[in-house]
């Protein structure tokens, strides 16, 4: 009802326009003629055809009676600049680059074998099924790297070997043999 309602103060509004415009011009609107002989107790199907025959009326009757198109207006100023948009799609990989440059030649290192000092312990006796060790240093100067040993016995065999510090290595070995005991001797390596 509502909705109705304000569709007839729309129409009477045009009406109301559209019939002075006709009046000025000198002919009779029906329509405006036609609202003030409508009693308060008009129904709502009354109105709307009452509504219907005002819009073709008055159109035709404000298209006859247009004016000549006006100057152009000024531009009007530039809007508010939009929202950031949503990022895009990773794009495809890239080709791979040209090959680089060779480097220079790096300076030349220490030989190895001229700075590699191997250092021999004495002769040691490990008896059947039993373990020995010994701690061997470096000479002044010198890092020890690992240890190790030489030995005739075929049971012989090495049971660790750790750093002690960094000039020492401990080397431990175990004799397998059930028959008897063994000679081993221990070295260290050293640079």
């Amino acid at each position: 009802m509502v909705k109705f309602l304000l569709a007839v103060i729309v129409a009477l509004g045009c009406a109301a326009v559209l019939g002075s415009t006709a009046i000025s011009a000198g002919r009779t609107d029906p329509v405006a003629h036609g609202i003030s002989t409508l009693k308060k107790s008009a129904t709502d199907h009354e109105v709307a055809k009452l509504i219907r025959r005002s819009s073709t009326t008055n159109l035709a009757a404000a298209a006859s009676s247009r004016g000549r198109a006006g100057p152009r207006g000024a531009t009007g100023s530039r809007g508010a600049t939009g929202a950031t948009g949503a990022t895009g799609a990773a794009g495809a990989t890239g080709a791979t680059g040209a090959t680089g440059a060779t480097g220079a030649t790096g300076a030349t290192g220490a030989s190895a074998a001229s700075s590699l000092f191997v250092g021999v312990g004495s002769a040691r006796s490990v008896g059947i099924s039993s373990y020995d060790g010994v701690t061997l240093y470096c000479p002044s100067g010198l890092k020890a790297v690992s240890g190790g040993f030489d030995t005739s016995g075929v049971l012989v065999v090495l049971n660790g070997e750790s750093p002690v510090g960094t000039t020492a290595r401990l080397i431990e070995v175990i004799n397998l043999s059930a028959s008897g005991s063994a000679t081993w001797t221990p070295t260290v390596n050293c640079i």
